[in-house]
């Protein structure tokens, strides 16, 4: 599911997860681990969890997993630019921050993808 193109603010999407996880990427940022191209079947779920490049990646704000989370509906909100207030929030969970660095466009999908 493609959500934005670079805008200022934040925004608020749902996403309905099948596969216990979600990958937030920046496209074409994504392809960079892979010279340039992710091959159809390719399994880079694999690659991200078995080599340097999930930590490369991470560190280069080109994509957040978020695994091992049940199947169901999510809402995701991103904040652009700036680090979000939880007052007069209902925080269930929060961990650190990590920050994206979007190139292209951004994409929220279902891990399987």
């Amino acid at each position: 599911m493609k959500i934005i193109e670079r805008q200022e603010g934040s925004v608020i999407k749902t996403i309905d997860v099948d596969f216990n996880g979600i990958v937030i990427f920046d496209y074409p940022g994504i392809l960079g681990p892979f010279n340039g191209k992710i091959n159809d079947g390719e399994n880079i779920l694999q690659q991200f969890t078995t080599t340097d490049k999930g930590d490369s990646v991470l560190d280069q704000g080109i994509a957040l997993p978020i695994m091992g989370i049940d199947d169901g509906g999510y809402t995701i909100r991103l904040f652009l630019n700036e680090i979000p207030i939880n007052d007069n929030r209902n925080v269930v969970f929060s961990d650190k921050y990590f920050f994206l660095n979007v190139t292209g466009s951004l994409y929220i999908a279902d891990m399987a993808v």
